[in-house]
């Protein structure tokens, strides 16, 4: 970990940070300006998940040679998934209602943030999300978990007193699960990094801004520039391709990641998305063409046929959240209408409601 070294300059009187990048969300919440408090008690409680993560896919075993692609919903195994990960799901999207609270400004900031350190805390306590991952799917989880704790934490980053203990604890507690998440993500072969790695990155980097680790931004970086590497060059990613029927809605589920990274990277002074020819913008417009019609998307694909696209569960807030963040750096007619029509966009993974936090961007639209 970089350390801040703080060096006292007695004869000027001023404190001067050295040694050091501070890095920093891509929005800042202003402290609200309501007197009206926050009943956290009417929060839905959760136990906090201390088993080993060993969870069912929803796509069924992976021996199943009928689903190759993994892109058929096994129903009994998406059964139990929900019901194995209910608390964890719960959890995050208490976490996400409290930061899109604080951004709507309805109660008091101070109210919302005890509430979120009396939610996280006795997952923190008792070492939660911290078992053994005993399957793909339960790694998955994790770092979906670490996305979400980090990146709703982010939303009260400058109200954050790092030095009370309850905070203390609860940082050293996501710190553990990002080390762990780095060691269950890293070394990957090239052929089997897809969304899921780029979702790792993701969550690596909320911890990174959180921490201060300029570490942990460098680990998440890399995961984003080596999503860069693996698209063709019509924009594809090849390994979202494998995915047969749901390879437009996979392109679209590894676009939340690399978009919302890009940003991050941006307000931190690595701008990989602002201009015209940055790599990400053939993969957008490859998932913008099948936004406007999966059928468009499904012909454009040269290298591999393509069945009739699956795009349940496609245009959703949680699963369109990327595009207002695009939107801040690049003009697009057929991106602004999705925005209008299906915005505000919230997703408990990214920090609760995105729209609005574009709104509090760091970074200026540009049109």
């Amino acid at each position: 970990m970089i350390v801040c070294v703080k060096v006292l300059l007695m004869t000027l009187g001023i404190l001067l940070m050295t040694g050091c990048h501070v890095l920093r969300p891509s929005y800042d919440i202003p402290k609200s300006t309501s007197t009206r408090d926050f009943d956290c008690s009417k929060m839905i409680s959760t136990k906090p998940y201390v088993k080993s993560l060993e969870f069912s896919s929803k796509y069924g075993p992976r021996d199943n040679v009928n689903n190759k692609g993994r892109d058929k919903t096994h129903t009994k195994s998406a059964a139990l998934y929900q019901q194995e990960t209910a608390d964890i799901r719960q959890f995050e999207k208490n976490l996400s209602k409290l930061a899109t609270l604080h951004a709507e400004g309805k109660y008091s900031s101070q109210s919302l943030f005890d509430c979120m350190l009396d939610t996280i805390e006795p997952w923190a306590n008792n070492n939660a999300l911290m078992g053994n991952a005993t399957n793909h799917t339960g790694k998955s989880v994790r770092k979906w978990s670490l996305a979400a704790i980090s990146s709703n934490l982010i939303a009260f980053k400058s109200h954050i007193d790092l030095n009370n203990p309850r905070v203390v604890n609860i940082t050293h507690w996501i710190d553990r699960i990002t080390n762990k998440a780095i060691t269950e993500w890293s070394n990957r072969k090239i052929d089997k990094i897809n969304n899921h790695d780029y979702w790792a990155g993701w969550a690596v980097m909320n911890s990174a801004i959180l921490l201060n680790n300029n570490d942990y931004y460098q680990w998440a970086l890399n995961r984003y520039r080596i999503a860069m590497s693996q698209l063709t060059s019509d924009g594809f990613l090849p390994n979202e391709l494998k995915r047969n029927s749901r390879a437009l809605s996979y392109h679209n589920y590894a676009l939340i990641p690399l978009v919302m990274m890009a940003d991050l990277a941006y307000a931190n002074g690595d701008d990989m998305i602002s201009s015209q020819s940055a790599e990400i913008n053939l993969l957008v417009d490859n998932v913008s063409l099948g936004l406007n019609s999966s059928s468009a998307f499904q012909h454009s694909v040269t290298d591999k046929l393509l069945p009739e696209q699956n795009i349940k569960n496609l245009y959703v807030q949680s699963s369109l959240a990327w595009i207002p963040v695009y939107l801040k750096y690049h003009n697009s007619k057929s991106l602004a209408e999705l925005n209008k029509k299906y915005g505000p966009f919230k997703s408990s993974r990214l920090g609760g409601n995105v729209s609005l936090q574009v709104i509090y961007s760091s970074t200026s639209n540009k049109f």
